[in-house]
Parts: structure tokens; sequence; C-alpha cells
């Protein structure tokens, strides 16, 4: 090296040409990729109650953007108003390749995402919640397959409204350390631990997100065995009702993330139905949910784990279509009347 008078490994100016050189490549082939016009388009439907405002939802677009560069697609990204009422319809004619729900507070727009979520369900699309997502996604499951028409938050119950049933129309709750009294400063906030168990879609997505560098829980901690320890950052006052999940995993409903104490629940998946494995029938191809906000983690050269799972779900649903093959799109007639429902 000397001889050469070459950069000597020991003072560190070699391997941070190496690094330089390294995250120059990663950027022209970001850069490579959204200018190339080769690529397919994929389309993702993303029904909130802020789309008058599109910053609403700025660092959702940019992760799935980051999710659909390392998935080589070009984003169609398409806001729809939740509280539509020509929502359901809008789905059904869009062509989309996967449904997001994000985050919100408020009574209004939530039948709409309720709505949005059976279709993706019962159509079998790709389908990411996050937040409010999440909890929607419990209130659809304890209606359409628990049969408990009235499920919703207490968040959107009036005084006036007639009390839940509790255990088992209350599916998500204020959270016990939570004040009402008094607004601010009451959030959940931050990074927080989640636990992921194994054998498991998220599980699978965050661990070959991490490799070497993830870290499994430690013995007595809730975890070990393979459980995987996640830090994505929350914003929340709600959580799903810990006194339901017995009876939504009944139905087929996993939650396959939960924090260290294993009450409060973070990540939902949807498992095969009892009547899918009688029937021999496949389950639904990428159905999760979750209570924090993986997006503010996203990256364009390491998108977030759960958007990349997404994006590759869409992908597979658009070369699906592309081959003719016959979806679940047929299932569009069934589905309609639980928007109207509510």
């Amino acid at each position: 090296m000397e001889r050469l008078r070459l950069p000597s490994p020991v003072d560190g100016r070699l391997e941070e040409a190496k690094e330089d050189a390294r995250l120059l490549q990663q950027w022209e082939t970001v850069a490579n990729t959204v200018d190339d016009p080769s690529l397919p388009s994929v389309r993702i439907a993303v029904v909130g109650k802020y789309t008058g405002l599109r910053d609403s939802y700025l660092s959702i677009e940019k992760a799935l953007q980051h999710a659909a560069i390392a998935t080589r697609q070009h984003l169609q990204a398409v806001f729809l108003e939740s509280s539509s009422p020509s929502l359901l319809a809008s789905l059904q004619e869009g062509d989309f390749h996967a449904l997001l729900v994000p985050g919100g507070f408020g009574t209004r727009g939530l039948d709409g995402k309720v709505g949005a979520i059976r279709w993706a369900r019962e159509s079998k699309i790709p389908f990411l919640g996050i937040c409010l997502g999440m909890q929607a996604a419990v209130i659809e499951y304890a209606r359409s397959v628990l049969g408990r028409s009235a499920a919703t938050s207490t968040e959107f119950v009036s005084p006036s409204a007639p009390a839940l049933m509790e255990g088992k129309e209350d599916v998500v709750i204020f959270m016990p350390e939570g004040d009402k009294a008094r607004m601010g400063g009451t959030m959940r906030l931050g990074a927080r631990t989640t636990l992921l168990q194994p054998h498991s879609l998220v599980h699978r997505l965050y661990a070959e997100h991490l490799g070497a560098g993830g870290r499994e829980a430690e013995e007595g901690g809730g975890g070990g065995g393979g459980v995987l320890e996640v830090d994505e950052r929350h914003r929340h006052r709600y959580e799903v009702n810990p006194d339901v999940v017995s009876d939504l995993e009944a139905a087929g409903l996993r939650f396959v993330g939960k924090d260290r104490t294993g009450q409060r629940m973070e990540i939902l998946e949807l498992g095969e139905t009892t009547e899918e494995r009688r029937n021999g029938r496949q389950g639904h191809p990428f159905f999760a949910a979750v209570q924090f906000h993986p997006e503010f983690k996203s990256r364009p050269t390491a998108p977030s784990p759960l958007f990349l799972g997404l994006l590759r779900a869409a992908s597979r649903e658009r070369e699906r279509r592309a081959r003719g093959e016959k979806g679940s799109q047929g299932a569009k007639e069934r589905v309609a009347p639980s928007m109207d429902e509510g």
C-alpha cells in the first residue's frame, strides 16, 4: 500500500471510498429504475378520509414509491375518499392490484374503510392496514365473520347511542393508561418494541429486511424460539380489545405481533379459514394490518418490509391478471351490499 501510495485501510479512507461507491451504485439503481419506461405499472388504491389535502398521506405515498422501486414497478397510487358513496364502485372498476387503508381519527368515513376492507378480503386483493386501518380491519371481521353487526370502536360511540356489549362488540377500546379528560400529551407515541411470532408472513418480511442485524427476543421477555423484536413508531390512543382476541383468532384472524406484555395487539394477519381448509381453497395472498406507522422508517434504498410485501403481492396480482387467470373479482356482486350496510 505504501509503495503504491494507496490509502491505508487503517486510516479508514479506503473503507470510506468503498462505502461511497456502494451508496452511489444504490442511488444509480434507484434513478435508473424510476426512469425505466419499460417497467409495468401497479395500481394501488389508498382509501382515506383526508384525500382533499394530498400532503396528508405524503409519507404513505413515498413508502409505496420506495417499495415500487425495489420491485421494479411504476407506482400509480390512487387516493379515494372513504366517505364517498361511490367508493365501492370505484374500487370494483379501478383495476387495482392492492388496497392500503391508512390511519385517521373520528367517525367520518369509517364505514367506507370497513367496506373497502371487506371488498379486499373477500375478493382476495392484497391489503395493508395502518393504525386506524388495522382497527377497521378488526371491526370488519367482527361484523362480517363473527356476525356482530354492532361491533365498533368505543371512539365512535356517541353518548346517546346504546351501550356496546362488553367483550363482544367493543372490539377496539381506549387504552387503559390514557386520559379522556385531557387530549394533549395522552397518545402512545414514538418507537415501541413489537414481538413478531415465527412462521408468520410479517416475521418473514422483517427477518429478510433485518438480516444478520435482527435481534431475537430474550428468554423470559415474552420471546425466544425465533420470536423477532422490531421497533416501529406509534401514534394512537385506541387499541384492539384483548378480550375479543380469542374469538377473532378462532375465526381465522391471527395476531402475530404483540407488545412485550402480550396484551397489546400490534400486527394481524388473515390465516386460512375453516371453510378454505375444508374445501381445499387457497387462502388470502396478502392481508396484514399494523397498529404502528411503518411508513415513517421507509427509505428509497431500504423500503419498509410491510410496504415491500404489499407491492410484491400486488405484482403477483398484476401478473396473474396479465396471464388471464380468473381471480376472485367475481365476488364483487356478493360484496356490494356490505358497503351500504356499513
